[in-house]
């Protein structure tokens, strides 16, 4: 329901941080170089999970030792 998306929205604002990467992101998504740049943002911020539901991103193609990939549902799940 929407009125849940809005809790985990409103939360995600609340504890946020803001993280910026100086030149190109390193090369961690082979399907998809446009998505390097959020996975570096995970990395830098420490984030335990990216939260994402782009094939390229949540499936097996990550390079290893990249951030953990959660769909919005498994993310969901943990809470």
């Amino acid at each position: 329901p929407i009125e849940r998306a809005q809790v985990h929205v409103q939360r995600a604002m609340r504890v946020g941080v803001h993280v910026e990467i100086d030149g190109e992101p390193e090369r961690v998504v082979p399907d998809d170089p446009k998505d390097d740049y959020l996975v570096a943002l995970a990395i830098e911020s420490g984030a335990d999970y990216l939260v994402s539901g782009d094939p390229h991103l949540v499936g097996p193609s990550l390079r290893q030792g990249a951030v953990p990939v959660l769909t919005p549902r498994q993310f969901s799940d943990l809470l």
